[in-house]
């Protein structure tokens, strides 16, 4: 549940002040997804 609800956070704030983070941390997500 914890992983989940880090994705989310991400998924979130991803459009925010952490977007360049948010951008690594979604292709880092992806590659572990993949």
């Amino acid at each position: 549940m914890l992983r989940h609800a880090f994705f989310t956070f991400i998924i979130k704030h991803g459009g925010g002040p952490l977007s360049h983070l948010g951008v690594t941390y979604k292709d880092l997500l992806t590659s572990i997804f993949l």
